[in-house]
């Protein structure tokens, strides 16, 4: 009997640590983590609970792919081996008597497993082999079953991000495809400013009774970081304060030392709360800040519960133990804020190009109407919606189908089929019947955006809403709804394309209607982060586009509230700068192209063979950017498009580049030897000298050099 007391006495202590061990994972990302001791921790309470072999599976797997050295192996198994043989030596204790070790036995049967799992991966890995992470790419990759499911892996556990023992990097896109969007950098520091934060400015605002309340919490967060980042002039895509926004932050990339044609496979290391101190911030900073807060705040305020408990259980007070475990806790961890990145999709919008609709001088976007009379009538599509666009068919017999200019898979950017016309092109929609008489109706969905926002997800309702802090009509005059809005998952047309929302368009009649608002999620959008451990992790460091500077945080951003801080007027000096830049390349690239194009024009009278005609279309593009390009070529007629990123690249006053009759494109990569950095297509003819020639030219034309080195020099960012 005393035996069966003292196991029962020890069942209940490994309970609790076990309910404590879980809580602490689950603030750490849980199975979402791509941390090795998140996981490793998973192994060691699955051996405890000894209750489900395909979760200790699943938590084998994530170790094995997640471990990044082999000290964390040992550390493991030496961990595991002692817990197995303290079962083992207790089980001994209990030969003999009446007591149940039926448990005991399963705990000593998992500990097992996971020691020789964990010894094989450390030997796998040790050895340079790739030890689960096939089995873990595997897992990722599974079909989500659900639309909820489909969100969910498409969105960032936050805690994933802010709970790590270790600085995380999340690469930007000016590493990825040279845009303005910089890496960020989650460490020690920024989680220390982001609680300060939390308690200054949110929780010091809240009423007692709120600061409990996790959606007041989030509604507060979101007008925080919206004032900071100054969101309200950044709704308007065409706004000249957007202009502003975007010059400033060229002019601090500029001031980094990244060139703006090299700016691919560049790292540009920004601490996050960084950008509440340049105000750098767009959706993206918006996105990731008002989750890194939250997630803060969770952790802070359950820490805080979890002394409690701990107290409890010192003094043996079970029923406030358990009160707080089931009770406090899953109230502050039911909701999570989460993360993605998604192309916004709207019926019938009439869009300019990419983030620049048509609209009406209040602002109001105009309808682009598209039925199947315009689709009889002959109506073009437009190269932009060509594009970017999503078409939806139902056929007579009830069956619908989807065309689209993006692959689900790569997110890879490729025109619908279609017949060209001197517009754009008639798509080309099979089984469509001779004069579409096989189809009911037709929708035509443009693209609009890319946006990075926030979701909240209801873990105990298993519903998901949208909780936007940058598209939110409850603080900004937004252009979407997106403030907090439950989706309906039961409607959605499939996974990955989801009706969330209506924005108002104006007719030709002036007629107002509200035309769907859908997300399309991008293939990127997901939890993607790496180790980085670097300079800036050091107490008393700030880093900002690549370069680390001596700044303290806090000291920094109340110098700012007290209006002590100099670094408004650095920002305002920089805009004027990078505006000044602007006009005088813009003033420069006229003279400079009409230079270039006067010394080629004389290379192809005087050596004739040496280049050769083409004839441009939309659907070849002539430079491809990331590829080799072995030509420079001067427009002699037509206009020709730049693109980067696969979107219509703009100049500074938000106006789609065009390189018309005269203009010299190729020329950077040309020069520099390097990779195109742009996408040039459209109707044009051109002249075409290999790269090979113009570099043999360089050498004995100083005057060709210095001008296309000049132009390369002066491109417009």
């Amino acid at each position: 009997r005393a035996a069966a007391e003292a196991l029962d006495a020890c069942e209940g202590e490994l309970d609790a640590q076990a309910d404590l061990v879980a809580i602490a994972l689950e603030l750490q990302g849980g199975s979402e983590s791509l941390d090795y001791w998140t996981h490793a921790g998973a192994v060691q309470l699955t051996v405890i609970r000894a209750n489900s072999f395909t979760v200790l599976q699943s938590s084998l797997v994530r170790a094995n792919a997640t471990a990044d050295a082999t000290f964390k192996f040992s550390i493991t198994l030496g961990e595991l081996e002692r817990v197995r043989d303290q079962f083992m030596r207790i089980r001994q204790l209990l030969q003999g008597t009446q007591c149940d070790t039926q448990r005991l036995d399963a705990r000593i049967e998992f500990a097992q497993i996971a020691i020789t799992a964990l010894a094989a991966g450390r030997i796998k890995f040790a050895t340079g082999r790739a030890s689960l992470s096939e089995a873990l790419r595997q897992t990722l990759s599974e079909e989500p079953t659900s639309t909820l499911e489909w969100i969910l892996k498409k969105t960032i556990n936050f805690r994933a991000l802010t709970g790590n023992l270790v600085p995380l990097y999340i690469e930007g896109t000016i590493g990825r495809v040279g845009a303005r969007v910089p890496d960020l950098m989650i460490n020690r520091r920024v989680r220390d400013d982001l609680i300060d934060l939390l308690e200054d400015r949110v929780l010091q605002a809240l009423p007692t009774h709120d600061r409990d309340n996790p959606l007041a919490v989030i509604a507060r967060i979101q007008q925080v970081v919206g004032a900071e980042l100054r969101l309200e002039e950044l709704q308007d895509l065409r706004s000249p304060a957007h202009a502003a926004f975007d010059t400033r932050s060229d002019g601090l990339i500029a001031l980094s030392g990244v060139d703006h044609d090299m700016r691919k496979d560049t790292r540009t290391s920004t601490d996050l709360t960084a950008a509440l101190l340049m105000q750098t911030g767009d959706c993206r900073e918006t996105m990731y800040l008002n989750g890194a807060l939250f997630a803060c705040w969770q952790q802070l305020q359950v820490r805080r519960h979890i002394a409690t408990a701990m107290l409890c259980l010192e003094l043996g007070y079970q029923v406030g133990f358990q009160h707080i475990m089931r009770e406090e806790i899953p109230a502050i961890l039911r909701y999570q804020l989460r993360g993605g990145q998604a192309a916004i999709f709207v019926e019938s919008i009439a869009m300019e190009a990419k983030y620049q609709c048509r609209q009406t001088v209040d602002g109001t976007a105009r309808l682009r109407p598209y039925s199947l009379a315009e689709l009889r009538a002959g109506q073009p599509f437009t190269r932009y919606e060509l594009d970017n666009s999503r078409i939806e068919v139902i056929y007579l017999d009830g069956s619908v189908a989807w065309i689209d200019s993006q692959d689900r898979i790569t997110g890879q950017w490729h025109p619908i089929e279609n017949v060209a016309t001197d517009d754009g092109g008639m798509p080309i929609i099979p089984n469509a019947g001779v004069d579409f008489e096989n189809i009911r109706s037709i929708r035509l969905l443009n693209l609009v955006e890319d946006h990075a926002m926030t979701f909240l997800y209801d873990t105990a309702q298993g519903k998901i809403a949208l909780c936007d802090g940058f598209y939110n009509e409850t603080l900004f005059a937004s252009p979407y709804p997106f403030a907090f809005r439950p989706i309906n998952l039961d409607v959605a047309q499939d996974k990955q394309f989801i009706h969330v929302a209506e924005r108002t368009l104006i007719a030709d009649d002036s007629s107002r209607i509200l035309s769907p608002v859908y997300l399309w999620f991008l293939a990127f959008s997901h939890t993607d982060y790496a180790v980085g451990l670097v300079e800036g992790d050091l107490p008393g460091r700030l880093q900002l586009m690549g370069r680390t500077f001596n700044a303290d945080f806090r000291l920094e951003r109340r110098r700012i509230e007290e209006a002590r801080s100099p670094i408004p007027a650095v920002l305002e000096n920089i805009q004027r700068w990078q505006m000044e830049r602007n006009r005088t390349a813009s003033a420069e690239r006229a003279t400079l192209d009409r230079q270039l194009a006067r010394l080629m024009l004389e290379l192809a009278k005087s050596q004739p063979e040496l280049v050769q005609f083409k004839d441009a279309s939309p659907d070849q593009a002539l430079i491809r950017e990331g590829c080799e390009n072995e030509e420079v070529y001067l427009v002699l007629s037509g206009q020709l498009q730049v693109y980067r990123n696969n979107n219509p690249l703009l100049d500074s006053a938000g106006v789609a580049r065009l390189i018309a009759a005269g203009g010299v494109v190729g020329e950077i990569s040309a020069l520099s030897g390097g990779l195109a950095s742009a996408t040039v297509s459209g109707n044009a003819v051109v002249l075409g000298i290999s790269k090979r020639v113009i570099q043999q030219q360089l050498a004995s034309h100083p005057t060709l050099r210095q001008s296309m080195e000049s132009l390369a020099n002066s491109r417009v960012p």
